[in-house]
């Protein structure tokens, strides 16, 4: 563009700060990837060949374009644009889940957020390994050897009654007087680890509930609590949703709780999923504090 300009290699070259035997090389060497000549040189004058005129005119589109791929490269690899496909749960989306979707759109407004909605871990963990989801939120323990997982919650369970029921009068309980009472929890077929580690023999609780009724959604245990069925235990963040007919009581340590993890696949570079997953980590901790 300089030499069509100016129509003469030496002063080209001082413009663009590079010896004339360069631009003289650089020329040729377009010239030859082309396979037409683009520059006639006389002794008064440089003429451009109609190949040159129709390269000249598309150039100054082709720089801006290169500019950009450039800027956009650039922006991805420092996870600023880009598209993160999201897999959660009902207690993800009852805590910190919004949240962090708040302020990851407001830093990163370039990136595209899929949310999708899976109802328990191990489907969470299938859809990673098949690519459908990059982040998952799932609770340990997590035995996939291409799978990283980082825990960003360590949740207390409170005691959820109905809102007649006479421990309701207490501010807080022992896991213990609970143990008369008739329960509603997930199915143990959900999470078999965590259901032993926490409500087996030997588990933390401190002793076996009997389990009048299975729910597989928070939503669907509050609603079962609502109208007299049992009682129940459910992470502290159920604090955040209100519904009439329950009353919540925090229990007296030791505490049993549950941990929850952000998931990805090992092998995943992109820096949108480890700005995504730093976020959620600052945010949940600083919650913590």
């Amino acid at each position: 563009m300089v030499i069509a300009r100016v129509r003469h290699f030496g002063r080209a070259a001082a413009l663009l700060q590079i010896s004339q035997p360069a631009v003289t090389r650089q020329i040729a060497e377009l010239e030859a990837s082309l396979g037409t000549r683009l520059i006639v040189r006389t002794s008064r004058r440089v003429e451009l060949t109609v190949a040159g005129q129709a390269l000249l005119d598309e150039a100054p589109a082709l720089l801006e374009h290169a500019h950009a791929l450039a800027t956009h490269a650039g922006r991805a690899a420092r996870g600023q644009v880009g598209q993160l496909n999201i897999g959660f749960r009902d207690s993800a989306a009852n805590s910190f889940l919004p949240e962090v979707i708040r302020r990851f759109s407001a830093r990163f407004p370039d990136v595209k957020l899929s949310l999708k909605e899976l109802r328990s871990g191990s489907e969470q963990l299938a859809a990673l390994e098949r690519h459908e989801i990059d982040v998952g939120f799932v609770r340990p323990p997590i035995d996939h050897p291409s799978l990283r997982a980082e825990i960003i919650l360590d949740e207390p369970l409170v005691a959820v009654l109905p809102a007649d029921h006479p421990l309701g009068r207490r501010k807080r309980l022992r896991p213990g007087e609970l143990g008369p009472e008739p329960f509603i929890l997930w199915p143990r077929s959900a999470h078999p680890h965590l259901y032993d580690a926490t409500f087996g023999p030997g588990g933390t609780l401190g002793f076996v509930p009997f389990v009048q009724h299975e729910a597989a959604g928070t939503l669907c245990v509050l609603g079962l609590v609502s109208v007299g069925l049992g009682v129940s235990l459910l992470p502290a963040s159920v604090g955040q949703l209100a519904r009439q007919g329950v009353q919540i009581r925090p229990l007296i340590p030791p505490t049993p709780s549950l941990q929850l993890a952000a998931v990805r696949r090992m092998e995943d570079q992109s820096q949108a999923l480890a700005n995504f997953v730093s976020l959620t980590l600052e945010f949940a901790s600083s919650q913590s504090r």
